[in-house]
Formats: structure tokens, C-alpha cells, sequence
């Protein structure tokens, strides 16, 4: 099965096989794997990473992801998540409301991390932000400045990251005074040591040529015929000139 990566699926060919191996195409080198400061159009993210909630692809509606349901209260500023019992992360360790919180406190809502997503989560004319608290180890609660209906649409968008690998490097600084946070997870990487919660975890990243997923055996459901994915890096032009056009199976457009 081949893919071109982009941001929206197109079905080519509906038949699906019982092949291990997923294969797609990126029209460039991703300059970073750490994603909340990546700024590409392309990626592997969507693979390897989910937020508290997904979008389904048919019908746009939202779905559980991470969470297993969310409550809205009465004022409509307060929603409270309550995650999946025995959520991991790719390298074992459970996956709790305190990766939750983690995640957006201390990189979304964070001033000294660069990251486009933090405009997801003002609200408002004032562009005021939520709070997030921790209520146990499956809850968390946000707190609205004021009702705001995308705010559940916005959350879809945002992956969750764990804590226990990356909590030092924001709160260690560099030489230059900036957090450590900002050169982690680079193409430089050792992939065994970026650890994710979707579906696939990076298991090798060769520059400019390609990046190999190996499924997660005890996480998601997404893609089970799936044991590897290769992702290929070479330019469209030229992959539109090769007969493997005629074996696609989506193409994914921005």
C-alpha cells in the first residue's frame, strides 16, 4: 500500500490487502521530530502521536481518542476528560492525566516554547487562556475564561506528550539561556529514544531517503494489517512519472 503525505485523504483504490507493510511519500525531509515546534505541512505526527480526541475522516464528527469521553458543564466552561484505562506510551510507561496536564501547561501554554499551537487555545475576543488541573489519574479538567464552542474542536488538533521523557528539557536551559526542550527530538535523534502514543513509533529515520514506523503491538487499533510503515522522501515530479502511481491506494492533499 502507498500513501503521498499530505494533510487530507483521497480513495484511489479501495481494495486492501493483508500486506505488512504501509508505504508512503513525502515531498521533503522533515526538519524536526519534535512536535510542537515543527511548523512543516508534513510529518509523520499523525502516525505516531494522538491528542485527547480525533476526528473521523467520513463523517468530521469527533471521537474518542485518548479520552474516552468528555463532560461539559452547564456554564459551558468547564470540560472534563477522562482518559482510557491503560494508556501507554511506546516505551511501557503508563500514559496518565499528568502527561495531560504536562503537555498543555508546561509546552502549549508555555512563552519560552515557540509553538503555533498556543494560538489554538486562546479564547475569546480577549484571547484569554484555559487553565487544566489535574483532578486523578484519569481526569483533567479545563477551565474556560468564557464559553467558547471551537475550544472542543481545537483540542482534536494538539498531541499529547509524555512527561517523564521530556519534562526536564523544559525546565533545563541551554547555553544560551533557552529551554533544552527546543533542540530535542531532532533529525539527530537516536529514533529508539522518541517516544510516542499512536499507533506506530519511530523505528529509524535515514536523512533525505527515508523513515521507517514499526507498529505499536499494544497500542490503538488503527491499521491492524499494518507491521511496518516506510515512509520514502523523493520528489512528486518524479514519483508521477514512475508506473507505482497506478498501485496507490490514497493520496493525502493538503
Amino acid at each position: 500500500m502507498i500513501f503521498i503525505s499530505g494533510c487530507r485523504p483521497i480513495l484511489l483504490n479501495s481494495q486492501i490487502n493483508n500486506n505488512s507493510k504501509l508505504v508512503l511519500v513525502l515531498p521533503s525531509a522533515p526538519p524536526t521530530f519534535n512536535y510542537p515546534i515543527s511548523r512543516s505541512p508534513y510529518g509523520i505526527f499523525k502516525f505516531i502521536y494522538e491528542g485527547l480526541l480525533s476526528e473521523n475522516g467520513l463523517t468530521g464528527e469527533l471521537q474518542p481518542a485518548l479520552a474516552e469521553s468528555w463532560v461539559l458543564s452547564e456554564d459551558k466552561r468547564r470540560i472534563i476528560f477522562t482518559l482510557r484505562s491503560g494508556l501507554k506510551w511506546s516505551d511501557g510507561e503508563p500514559l496518565t492525566a499528568d502527561d495531560v496536564v504536562f503537555t498543555y501547561q508546561d509546552i502549549y501554554l508555555n512563552k519560552k516554547i515557540p509553538t503555533i499551537y498556543r494560538d489554538f487555545l486562546r479564547i475569546g475576543s480577549n484571547g484569554a487562556f484555559p487553565s487544566v488541573k489535574k483532578l486523578d489519574q484519569q481526569r483533567v479538567e479545563f477551565i474556560l475564561p468564557e464559553p467558547f464552542a471551537p475550544f472542543i474542536r481545537y483540542v482534536e488538533k494538539l498531541k499529547i506528550l509524555p512527561a517523564h521523557v521530556l519534562q526536564d528539557t523544559v525546565f533545563s536551559i541551554d547555553a544560551d539561556g533557552k529551554p533544552l526542550f527546543l533542540s530535542t527530538w531532532n533529525t539527530n535523534t537516536d529514533p529508539q529514544k522518541i517516544i510516542s502514543n499512536g499507533a506506530f513509533k519511530l523505528a529509524g529515520y535515514i536523512p533525505s531517503q527515508r523513515i521507517i514506523l514499526q507498529k505499536i503491538p499494544f497500542i490503538g487499533v488503527l491499521m491492524p494489517w499494518v507491521i511496518h510503515c516506510l515512509i520514502s522522501m523523493k520528489l512528486l515530479s518524479k514519483l508521477f512519472l514512475q508506473p507505482i502511481i497506478n498501485c496507490l491506494d490514497f493520496v493525502l492533499e493538503n
